[in-house]
């Protein structure tokens, strides 16, 4: 008897599993659509981050002492074939971090075993460690380290760190490499700092810049290279109290070219950067050469869940009327030198939306919200996701219900003038679930050379696996079927239960795996 088999989430976040290393380009093939637009040659070389996660709990009381995860960096095939040289050096800072970090979680939940059990004072550990991609072309790869965590004690605590490499050499650059003029370069963030936290208390924990640079006894200065400049991370406790925050300030190539050695400039071509979501942030979103602050804040509600957020550029405001339980900010600029940031708003039941601001005229507009987020997969028990280091072409994925529950990914582009369009109709399926015909199913053949779609039907036998090679997510999923060929077939998704040919689509199917 063919039947719908609604998945447990967990299970059904499996399934979601997609590649993302897939080349940038417009695709034809089992879609059998033709490409719309011209593309972007091979894909764009980025960051892979993968997500392990961390438990420590009571097997037999299932009591929690201390949750959480960590991230580390890699390169995709294509930065790993373009970078040769900072592929060892990707792979050993992602160990050591590993090791770092799972130590520091496995002591930090013992000493809450202990606290409970000798004082009577139970606290759950939580550390996350994230990773914010920055930079990533033939000058500079770059990205923050971002840790939070809470280890007993009034509050947590949280800290950004920064990390630069020649991607060329593998070598990891020192500020010297950058700056010809450390001193000077001080005199500048200090300004800039008392500028841009002018009604806070910096200075208040009596460092000044005397304390950072490069001489002995003296602490480095913490920074990533961003599209733009420069940026400086003074973490909680530095300059200023916990209850201040962190503190930034980015110091830009071409507004003090004087002050850097040449090595590292303005980014040019398309480029992308992952914001922080809570500090505010300087980039020159209109092209001025002046830096514009963009901020990020929530919209909360009764019961403190969060019903939106609000995107700032310097005193200007724009609401965003999608609630979730957080959000990614991307900053996104085109070669041709448009702004958007692309605010990735995470819901429940894993599902994830984009809502696209343009920035451009150095005032925040909302464009559209996409159904489409940056793109995740699951290998095992580690997640795995791909950074858009490029707007010339990036991919993006989606959840898809049809037929059964799986991910979409396809190529987009901000190359043509948008703020950022789809190369193609079709959403190429990952990981979609084998499906076993159970009544003779309708199809129309896809022809393998030019991906055109016959007009007569023929019918797939009963007792036939087939699985979704790609879809348009909404009326119509290209079939791979057992002797490899394809076939369409086409879905009334306008009610519930979809249909095909007039009939309920699970007449046609064994069993359909929809998330729920």
């Amino acid at each position: 008897m063919s039947k719908k088999k609604w998945l447990p989430l967990v299970f059904a976040a499996s399934l979601l599993a997609l590649s993302v290393s897939a080349p940038c380009m417009a695709e034809s093939g089992p879609a059998g659509e033709p490409a719309e637009r011209a593309s972007s040659e091979g894909a764009a070389a980025g960051l892979e981050i993968r997500t392990y996660w961390l438990q420590d709990y009571d097997s037999d009381s299932y009591v929690s002492y201390g949750s959480g995860h960590y991230q580390v960096p890699g390169l995709n095939r294509e930065a790993q074939s373009r970078w040769p040289e900072l592929v060892p050096v990707m792979e050993d800072f992602s160990r050591q971090e590993g090791t770092d970090r799972t130590a520091a979680f496995e002591e930090a939940c013992a000493d809450s075993r202990e606290a409970r059990k000798d004082y009577d004072h139970e606290y759950e550990v939580s550390q996350e460690t994230d990773i914010f991609p920055r930079r990533a072309d033939d000058q500079v790869f770059s990205f923050v380290t971002y840790y939070m965590g809470y280890t007993g004690g009034a509050h947590g605590y949280y800290a950004y760190f920064g990390h630069n490499y020649d991607p060329v050499t593998g070598q990891e650059l020192t500020l010297a490499d950058v700056v010809s003029d450390e001193e000077a370069l001080k005199d500048v963030i200090w300004d800039r700092l008392l500028e841009k936290y002018a009604g806070g208390s910096i200075g208040t924990m009596g460092a000044t810049m005397d304390d950072y640079g490069s001489g002995e006894g003296k602490q480095p200065l913490n920074w990533a290279a961003g599209p733009d400049g420069l940026t400086f991370f003074f973490n909680p406790y530095e300059l200023a109290s916990y209850a201040e925050g962190a503190q930034t300030v980015t110091v830009g190539y071409e507004e003090f070219a004087s002050l850097f050695t040449g090595r590292v400039s303005r980014q040019t071509g398309g480029a992308a950067c992952r914001l922080a979501a809570w500090l505010e942030e300087d980039a020159d979103v209109d092209g001025d050469g002046q830096f514009e602050k963009i901020g990020i804040s929530e919209k909360r509600g009764d019961g403190m869940r969060i019903e939106g957020f609000t995107v700032r550029v310097n005193e200007e405001e724009c609401g965003i009327d999608m609630g979730g339980n957080a959000c990614v900010p991307y900053l996104m600029r085109a070669e041709d030198g448009r702004t958007c940031l692309y605010l990735e708003i995470q819901m429940d039941n894993d599902i994830r939306k984009t809502a696209v601001i343009d920035l451009t005229e150095g005032t925040p507009v909302l464009q559209e919200y996409l159904d489409a987020a940056v793109p995740e997969r699951w290998e095992d028990l580690v997640t795995v996701t791909l950074f858009p280091v490029s707007t010339d072409c990036f991919r993006m994925s989606k959840r898809i219900n049809l037929l059964s529950t799986y991910t979409g990914e396809r190529n987009y582009t901000m190359s043509d003038g948008s703020t950022g369009e789809p190369l193609t109709e079709a959403w190429q399926a990952d990981y979609a679930p084998s499906l076993t015909v159970a009544e003779e199913l309708p199809v129309f053949p896809v022809d393998p050379d030019t991906g055109s779609v016959s007009e007569s039907a023929v019918d797939v036998p009963a007792g036939e696996e087939v699985s979704v090679a790609a879809t348009d997510g909404e009326t119509w999923a290209d079939l791979l079927l057992q002797d490899g060929s394809t076939a369409r077939v086409y879905v009334d998704t306008s009610s519930w239960p979809h249909l095909i040919d007039g009939e309920d689509e699970a007449v046609y199917f064994e069993e359909q795996y929809y998330a729920g």
